[in-house]
Formats: C-alpha cells, sequence, structure tokens
C-alpha cells in the first residue's frame, strides 16, 4: 500500500505509522500553517486524524482542502462537544503504534517526528518523549524542560506541567490508559501528566531541542480560562501529592504553594517551609532519589529572595546540608550566587536547566 504525496510515493511501513491527533475548533487564522507543518516532515509515514469540534469559521473548509490534496489526512466534522470530549475521540480513533498530539494553532518542527520516532524506537522501555518548546507571538521564550525520566518527576512536584502536552509523541498504549478527564477542562493537559507520573508505569522523557512551537495569542486558552485553571491546577496537584504518599494539610498546601510560587514571607514562616520541604523530601527519596538537588536548588533561590546575603548560606544548610555545592543538570555557564559561610567562607554554585 502506498500513501499519496503531491509527486511522491512513500511506503507505509505499520511498524512506524505515526497518528497525528489534532482537534480543531475555530483556527482558521493558524490552521494552514500547523497543517503545512505536518506535511512537510521528513518522516512522511504518518497520518493526520482531525475532528473539527463543531467550527463556527472557515476551518472544515480549510481542512477539506488539504484532504482532498493528501489522502493521508483524515478528518470528522460535528456538533460542539468540547476540547476533552475530542481529544479522548481521536485516541479511540487512532491505531498506530506512535500517536503525536500537535494544536491547530501552532507548528511542529519539519524533523520533529523523524528525530522523536527515532529517540522512541532507540528505547524500547521509553512511552513518553516530549522536547524543548519555542513560544512565539505575543510571548517570546524557551521552555527547557527537562531531559530524563527522574528529572522530569522531580520537576513536576513544583507544581506545574513537566513537559508539553502538545509537543508529545507516544506509544499508543499511553492515551489509552490515560483518556482525558472533562472535570479538569482547560487543565486536561497538567491532570493527564501528573495521574502518569503518580502511576509510575511508563519511562518518559524529553529531547533537549525545539522542537514544537507553541503561538501565543490573546485568544488561547491558558489566558482565557486562567482562574479557572488556577483553581483547577491546586486540586489536580493536591490529588497528585496524595497519590505520591504526601497527605498535606491545607496549612501544608499553602506553605508549599508559597514556596512554589516563591512568595516573600517572614522568617517565622520561612522556618516552617524549610521543615515541610526537609518531611516531603525524606517521603520521596524513597521512590524518586532527587539526585540533582532540585529542592536544594530551590530552598536556596527561596532563601535568597527572603533573606539578607549573610544570612542566606545559614538558612540553606539549615534545612539542607548534603553539600556546600549544589548543581542542577546543565546549561553552558554556571551561575555563581555570592553565598558566604562566615566560618569557612565557602562559596555555593548552581547552574539551572532553565524552568518555565
Amino acid at each position: 500500500m502506498t500513501l499519496r504525496l503531491v509527486g511522491k510515493k512513500v511506503t507505509n511501513k505499520p511498524s512506524d505509522l505515526i497518528d497525528v491527533l489534532i482537534p480543531v475548533y475555530n483556527a482558521q487564522a493558524y490552521l494552514n500553517e500547523a497543517l503545512d507543518s505536518i506535511i512537510k516532515q521528513t518522516h512522511r509515514n504518518w497520518r493526520m486524524l482531525i475532528v473539527d469540534d463543531g467550527s463556527t469559521d472557515d476551518s472544515l473548509s480549510i481542512i477539506q482542502q488539504y484532504a482532498k490534496q493528501d489522502s493521508r489526512i483524515i478528518y470528522r466534522s460535528r456538533e460542539n462537544k468540547g476540547l476533552v470530549a475530542t481529544l479522548n475521540e481521536l485516541t479511540a480513533w487512532s491505531t498506530a503504534p506512535f500517536i503525536a498530539r500537535m494544536d491547530a494553532d501552532d507548528i511542529s518542527h519539519e524533523q520533529r517526528f523523524e528525530k522523536q520516532l527515532k529517540f522512541l524506537m532507540q528505547d524500547p522501555h521509553l512511552s513518553l518523549l516530549g522536547s524543548w518548546v519555542q513560544l512565539f507571538g505575543i510571548k517570546n521564550e524557551i521552555w527547557h524542560f527537562r531531559a530524563t525520566d527522574q528529572q522530569i518527576r522531580i520537576v513536576s512536584f513544583f507544581g506545574k506541567c513537566s513537559l508539553l502536552h502538545a509537543s508529545l509523541m507516544c506509544r499508543r498504549e499511553v492515551f489509552e490508559l490515560y483518556p482525558f478527564d472533562p472535570e479538569f477542562t482547560h487543565l486536561e493537559d497538567f491532570d493527564f501528566l501528573t495521574r502518569i507520573i503518580a502511576d509510575n508505569k511508563f519511562k518518559m522523557a524529553s529531547m533537549r531541542e525545539s522542537l514544537y512551537y507553541y503561538r501565543q495569542h490573546n485568544s488561547s486558552i491558558v489566558y482565557n480560562h486562567e482562574q479557572l485553571r488556577l483553581s483547577k491546577s491546586k486540586q489536580v496537584f493536591k490529588r497528585f501529592l496524595n497519590a505520591l504518599g504526601l497527605q498535606l494539610s491545607e496549612y501544608e498546601l499553602q506553605l508549599f504553594d508559597k514556596f512554589n510560587t516563591g512568595q516573600s514571607v517572614s522568617i517565622e514562616v520561612l522556618d516552617e517551609i524549610g521543615c515541610l520541604l526537609q518531611s516531603i523530601k525524606k517521603v520521596l527519596t524513597n521512590n524518586t532519589p532527587d539526585v540533582d538537588k532540585e529542592f536544594d536548588y530551590r530552598w536556596l533561590l527561596f532563601c535568597k529572595k527572603n533573606l539578607k546575603s549573610d544570612k542566606i548560606y545559614a538558612y540553606f544548610i539549615k534545612y539542607f546540608d548534603s553539600c556546600d555545592f549544589v548543581f542542577i543538570e546543565l546549561k553552558s555557564q554556571y551561575i555563581e550566587a555570592n553565598f558566604v559561610n562566615t566560618s569557612s567562607a565557602s562559596r555555593a554554585y548552581v547552574s539551572v536547566l532553565g524552568v518555565k
């Protein structure tokens, strides 16, 4: 069997077939760029599965035009049911051994599928793979997600998504075992990832290059539903911590939130947070060793925010005294923090791979 490309033939090998899942709702302004980025992929053995979720603009017309030109593009159109229902429908519809996600207003690097698939196939135990993400539009920056399974898990303990869901390529059983939950609409990505991390059934990784371009615009869900996402995220995070064996009181959750969001606190609250972090780290050590000293590093930054320079080192070693030198995964330059130990004139050096 061959798949049709304009002017070319491509042999379909079932073992490396990718189903690209694209939910579409009123995306006419950006849809051409999104679909073109898939058509230009250097790995050509893919099927594009699109559900038009009751669009009221010209999205369906654009999809139909593309489907006429490329038989790999398959679509459905129906009344609006919302993003979560659409994602679950796309998963049920797919049959390929690999599933890639893509949003209708974003862009994939032309080598995304080739590089992610090669990475996945090199490690039969790896099931879920993301990448660094380039933001563009009204906000421009790169999200440097952590690379290894252990690093991704550690970062997830600080209340944010440790991978961008739309950048993922997974073995299909990941999507089959973790359907999206309508209770967490507009936060389905965070809920999806925390359930996977808590269950610890699948190995994860992220490629250290920007293979996904995440468009930022004023009509994005992340901006239009900011308050809802904030309230729901606390609910998801609490359930996630509970699944990890961390039964925190409401007050402890508030303290942990102050730490995770880098708030200014009194010296009394700083001590409470230090004690809390010690207990959290002790519980997590049994299943997720903090090999990169992530807790130490973040505590160091939190102390720096809340203390005068001559007090920082003392508070750092008061609660995290494992070593004088804290290293976190690697960027080309180390950031020197001027923490002075009055007794030994020690200095702590840290480096960090960017966290969004």
